[in-house]
């Protein structure tokens, strides 16, 4: 039997304002996502939000750095990829800024560009695999969801990371599928 929510609506309309409240903090507090969702859309300030973006931040950098005491460098890495896209699809349910979330996934890729760039390439595809979904992801944002303006501050370091990428390991699928260059 499936239930929807015009099956309790006669009950949720005869509780009290005391009741409702009780009821919505219950939900919430098992629901993390949506109350952190509801407390940056109403409640914080324009700082509150540039805080969590910090924090947000300190999270990729952090799960970037995490894996690499053990084990299989880039199949750790690529773990790390997908807890770094964890915490940026977190902050993109709170802030729908397109913009915002292609700063993070650029700040995650200058990471791995910077300090893992030599790691591309090598047999274990799945770090290439997380790097190309990345990069692909940023170049949707830029091409099809920011406004003009901003594509200048992108455009450059994608396509290095494009041909970089293109270099080493355009056997994936996924890279071999990314455009040449984005152009504004």
């Amino acid at each position: 039997m499936k239930i929807e929510i015009a099956d309790i609506k006669p009950y949720l309309e005869s509780l009290n304002e005391k009741e409702k409240d009780k009821l919505i903090a219950r939900l919430l507090a098992k629901n993390r996502a949506e109350l952190e969702a509801i407390y940056f859309q109403k409640v914080a300030s324009k700082d509150d939000l540039e805080d969590l973006f910090a924090d947000v931040k300190a999270e990729i950098e952090g799960a970037m750095n995490v894996y690499i005491n053990y084990g299989t460098l880039q199949k750790n890495l690529a773990k790390g990829i997908q807890k770094a896209t964890q915490a940026i699809n977190r902050y993109k349910a709170i802030d729908r800024r397109p913009e915002k979330e292609g700063e993070l996934i650029m700040h995650m890729l200058e990471i791995i560009f910077t300090e893992f760039g030599n790691e591309l390439g090598t047999c274990w595809t799945v770090f290439d695999f997380r790097v190309a979904q990345a990069v692909s992801k940023v170049v949707t944002i830029v091409t099809r969801k920011i406004h003009a303006d901003y594509r200048m501050d992108f455009e450059d370091k994608i396509n290095g990371y494009i041909q970089r990428l293109k270099a080493v390991a355009s056997h994936n699928d996924v890279i071999y599928n990314l455009p040449d260059k984005i152009c504004y």
